[in-house]
């Protein structure tokens, strides 16, 4: 989906081989555009390191004019995901749930705590997703996000998607996304588009 990372390890590799997968998402709401890329290894299928970058074109809107405490910063999660095959109607599902642990004003993009609150705070999200068919997936993400400068309400952020895999290493996704009020904005739901390989 995009929104709620998954508890599952990047690529195809086996508990004796290394794979990976790099992405490229666009997000566009009415007053925002944001671009988001990176890369994951997964090692033995244990384990899996990873690197993201975001770019917000966000006009007027300064984080540290707005009272975050700072311009960087790292959330910590952890993620459980379980598949039931042939679960829904005879569809293979897919539930995630995570927790986050993060001081992020709008996914960190206005910057990390704030005047009402500084600390790291638990964030609950959540994913499901049914397979339609062998290469089509529909479904849902929801994130919960903190609250903390006064300035600006924030609210969760969701999702409705459906990814397409043309190819076992190609993986396209296209969602309607509802980010709620961003730096007092209100309503900015878009489309969302990105694209994933993977080796």
């Amino acid at each position: 989906g995009g929104l709620v990372p998954w508890a599952l390890i990047a690529g195809y590799g086996t508990r004796d081989q290394a794979g990976g997968s790099a992405f490229y998402t666009r997000v566009d709401t009415q007053d925002f555009n944001l671009v988001s890329y990176g890369v994951a290894l997964g090692l033995r299928d244990r384990v899996e390191v990873s690197f993201a970058r975001q770019a917000l074109d966000a006009s007027s809107v300064v984080p540290n004019a707005i009272g975050a405490r700072s311009g960087s910063d790292t959330d910590f999660y952890d993620a459980a995901t379980k598949v039931w095959l042939a679960g829904f109607l005879g569809r293979n599902v897919l539930a995630n749930a995570t927790v986050r642990a993060t001081r992020a004003n709008q996914f960190g993009l206005l910057g990390f705590g704030g005047d009402r609150k500084s600390s790291r705070s638990l964030q609950p999200e959540a994913s499901l997703a049914v397979m339609l068919t062998d290469n089509l997936v529909l479904g849902g993400d929801y994130r919960r996000k903190p609250d903390n400068l006064s300035v600006f309400k924030e609210e969760d952020a969701s999702d409705v998607f459906l990814a397409w895999f043309p190819h076992r290493n190609v993986a396209v996704t296209l969602a309607w996304a509802k980010l709620g009020t961003v730096a007092g904005k209100a309503k900015q739901d878009g489309t969302y588009l990105s694209l994933q390989l993977t080796l």
